[in-house]
């Protein structure tokens, strides 16, 4: 095998999130990514099962989350930035603590005189703060592109990493404005996309009102887009059932990405009398951002356990973030 030149296959740990294994010149580790695929590959069933999932009805969340800012192949800093609800202030920022309660997220950010500014010219940069509960604000700040390619990117109801909406100002290229929502990393375009642009070396004033699911977004004091959201709620367990046909095993594979242990009902219809005592592997963490390092290889590993209450109708509680497995012997 040919290594290219610069791959670092000798050097230092490579951090993108698409890897499934991390390594250096001495270890390596599988990511929590890794894990799963082994999972799935170590029991795939030879033909699958009809599966039907319910579960309660449950109402649809109100938009809410925390603040930030960032850049796409541009330089640019940001300063004033404050939080307003119902003329209360939930948060203001003058940088004079530097990034102290801010997470940054690639690029190169420095708080200099009052400002946070990011100086280099890669993509998807951000720097990110507040609360993940946050409704109904008015946020405000000024922003200055100092170089680059493209505008600001004025971020806001942030969850999480993959979980946000962002004003694209000054996108593609700078020549539009768009309202991008971000579920689990697949990010969608809410409303129009007006033209427009941003001269370098300008501060910007930029107002963004989030109003329940609704949006309004204004630059130096002129309303330029409305949106709505459309509240995405993500299913509380996914499942999935098969079975091995040379042994008669029943496998079926749950998974939990909610952040409270989900006590969930299992029905089999149609099987062979089924032995109580079954096998049960369970990937899961405290947090969902856990992930296996080289310092910590076995942070997120499965673990399997014996269950003894597998029937035609059983209960079991799913671990918060977790991926479960269940292997059910039958009668033969």
């Amino acid at each position: 095998m040919r290594a290219a030149r610069g791959a670092g296959i000798s050097g230092a740990n490579r951090e993108w999130p698409v890897n499934l294994i991390r390594f250096d010149s001495a270890r390596c580790t599988g990511r929590s990514s890794y894990q799963v695929q082994v999972m799935f590959n170590a029991n795939r069933p030879d033909f699958t099962l009809a599966t039907e999932v319910t579960e309660p009805g449950k109402a649809s969340p109100k938009a809410a989350g925390g603040i930030g800012v960032g850049t796409w192949n541009t330089q640019a800093e940001y300063k004033d930035i404050k939080v307003e609800q119902d003329g209360k202030t939930l948060f203001a920022c003058d940088f004079g603590k530097g990034t102290e309660g801010w997470k940054l997220l690639g690029g190169d950010w420095k708080a200099r005189e009052g400002a946070l500014r990011q100086s280099s010219r890669d993509s998807n940069v951000r720097a990110t703060t507040g609360d993940p509960d946050w409704t109904d604000y008015t946020y405000t700040l000024k922003a200055r592109k100092t170089g680059g390619d493209e505008g600001f990117l004025v971020m806001f109801q942030v969850k999480n990493e993959q979980d946000f909406t962002w004003w694209n100002i000054g996108g593609w290229g700078n020549t539009r404005h768009a309202i991008e929502q971000s579920v689990v990393g697949a990010k969608r375009q809410v409303g129009d996309s007006p033209t427009g642009s941003v001269e370098t070396g300008r501060w910007y004033d930029i107002k963004v009102e989030v109003k329940g699911n609704e949006l309004a977004c204004y630059l130096d004091g002129k309303l330029i887009q409305r949106g709505k959201l459309e509240p995405q709620t993500l299913p509380g367990i996914y499942a999935l059932g098969g079975k091995n046909e040379k042994t008669g095993q029943i496998i079926i594979k749950a998974v939990n990405p909610g952040s409270a242990p989900l006590n969930t009902t299992f029905r089999i219809e149609g099987a062979a009398k089924l032995k109580p005592k079954a096998r049960v592997l369970t990937l899961a963490s405290a947090k969902p951002t856990d992930e296996n390092t080289l310092d910590e290889p076995n942070k997120v590993v499965p673990v399997e356990l014996a269950f003894e209450g597998a029937a035609p109708e059983f209960q079991y509680s799913l671990k918060p973030y977790s991926l479960t497995i269940f292997r059910i012997d039958t009668a033969r």
